[in-house]
């Protein structure tokens, strides 16, 4: 539960610390990053639905971009892999402000960036932490099923929409 809110560094050197996996943080970063890099360019695909709803959104002047856990060079292979990189203006990542997404600053500098009030801002999210973090501070939410994170009742619960498991996003446009 510990490191579902920190950064990659900071949960491979606090794996590192209590469990002494790797011959040091340092290195289990790197191989956790190594992991990471091939995943997201080779193997990553789209949820159902979702270039639909990209597209959707580009033709109604929607402007969009990222607030991510992830690196952005992690993020850039991912978008260039699944073909979506042209829909996004800008990338903001917890690592690279130093804070994960049980605090709202990469939230509130994607809605600055985007030159609105976070109440007309939405939050798509699939973490629960993130999503209470939204919730917290008055974004609308769209919670995602995703059945590798925990919480989804409780994200079904308190999400403004949700995206349950055979649904897509094109939901929210019908």
């Amino acid at each position: 539960k510990k490191v579902r809110t920190l950064t990659l560094k900071d949960a491979m050197a606090l794996i590192h610390a209590n469990y002494g996996l790797g011959e040091s943080a340092d290195a289990l970063f790197m191989r956790a990053t190594q992991v990471m890099i091939d995943f997201y360019n080779e193997e990553v695909e789209l949820k159902d639905g979702v270039l639909d709803f990209l597209e959707y959104c580009r033709s109604q002047g929607v402007k969009m971009c990222i607030a991510s856990a992830t690196a952005p060079d992690l993020i850039e292979l991912a978008l260039v892999h699944c073909g979506i990189e042209t829909y996004f203006s800008k990338i903001f990542s917890c690592g690279t402000i130093g804070k994960g997404k049980s605090e709202p600053d990469v939230f509130l500098l994607a809605a600055d960036f985007l030159g609105e009030d976070i109440t007309n801002t939405w939050v798509f999210e699939d973490s629960l932490v993130a999503i209470e973090t939204a919730v917290k501070i008055g974004m609308p939410t769209v919670g995602i099923y995703d059945r590798f994170n925990f919480g989804q009742e409780k994200i079904r619960e308190i999400a403004t929409e949700y995206i349950d498991r055979g649904e897509t996003l094109m939901k929210l446009v019908r």
